[in-house]
């Protein structure tokens, strides 16, 4: 029923894996056993995605199908509540992950009952983080914060917390350990709300189009003041928290080799380059908002 028909006559459906095998897949080559199994609410493995989570070890058989060689990348376009990166790093693969939703700090704030006693009155506090409360005779009902991507990825590094270890993690033999990175990238909302639009003059008349200039020189009065002949450089206004050392590191290609509380040294370039403005001559604080300049503006020079 529903079957189609290949260029050679063969009869094929499209299905999923989790719907053909049910419980454990032993692969006869390599006598390796895949728990295939839907991840239920009781299992370690269980992160409350509002979607159909994949278990860890469905992730693991189609990695090991794949068989991705030695220093090459795992990428998840979609990564939702992480199994495919939690799987490659515990493999020992290299991964990238992409993800825009706000599970990526925390899945959602989500309000949650059990049956009131004193054991469950003890594991909800270890099982979430708990914004609120309220018991009566029969039930506890919670609204609590569930773990995100970033949280799982921490805890695998960890190979400790709430979840961890679960899934493949005993079967591979994984222990813990390495380091992962994460970036937030620009939006062009954005950008779009750090722009400075100006009146370019006489083009103005000419081209309606040519009436906005994104960015222009305006916008260091975002990040600079000059006070008693004293250049103030305050990076905060555009973002918090921004990762100088790596960013200076992701726009000259390098790879940093030393980090200080003043400077990065970044390989195969001899001085450490400077990222502390506090610390900075007016004139390294202008070198310095010039060399960070494609960070800053979006727009032609």
């Amino acid at each position: 029923m529903g079957a189609k028909k290949d260029e050679n006559g063969r009869y094929y459906t499209d299905t999923l894996l989790r719907d053909i095998f049910e419980g454990e897949f032993l692969d006869p080559i390599t006598n390796m056993k895949y728990n295939v199994r839907k991840v239920l609410n009781l299992s370690d493995e269980f992160f409350s995605f509002s979607n159909s989570q994949k278990p860890e070890g469905l992730l693991h058989l189609l990695q090991s199908i794949v068989q991705i060689p030695s220093g090459n990348y795992f990428m998840d376009f979609f990564a939702g509540s992480g199994s495919s990166i939690a799987v490659a790093k515990k493999l020992g693969n290299k991964f990238i992950g992409v993800e825009l939703g706000e599970h990526f700090n925390t899945f959602y704030v989500s309000k949650i009952k059990y049956k009131n006693s004193p054991t469950n009155k003890v594991d909800i506090y270890k099982d979430f983080d708990v914004l609120e409360l309220n018991e009566s005779e029969k039930v506890l009902e919670a609204v609590v914060n569930k773990v995100g991507l970033l949280g799982r990825l921490k805890e695998i590094v960890a190979n400790s917390g709430r979840h961890e270890p679960c899934g493949i993690s005993n079967n591979v033999g994984y222990s813990g350990g390495g380091f992962f990175k994460y970036y937030s990238l620009e939006q062009y909302e954005d950008v779009l709300d750090n722009a400075v639009y100006t009146d370019i003059g006489d083009v103005y008349a000419e081209d309606v189009c040519s009436q906005y200039v994104f960015f222009a020189d305006e916008k260091l009065s975002k990040i600079l003041e000059i006070k008693d002949n004293e250049i103030n450089v305050d990076l905060s206004k555009l973002y918090d928290d921004i990762d100088l050392p790596e960013s200076i590191s992701m726009l000259y290609g390098k790879a940093m080799e030393r980090i200080t509380a003043d400077s990065v040294k970044l390989k195969d370039i001899s001085e450490p380059i400077k990222y502390n403005v506090n610390n900075m001559s007016n004139e390294e604080k202008i070198a310095f908002v010039k060399m960070l300049k494609p960070f800053i503006w979006w727009g032609k020079e």
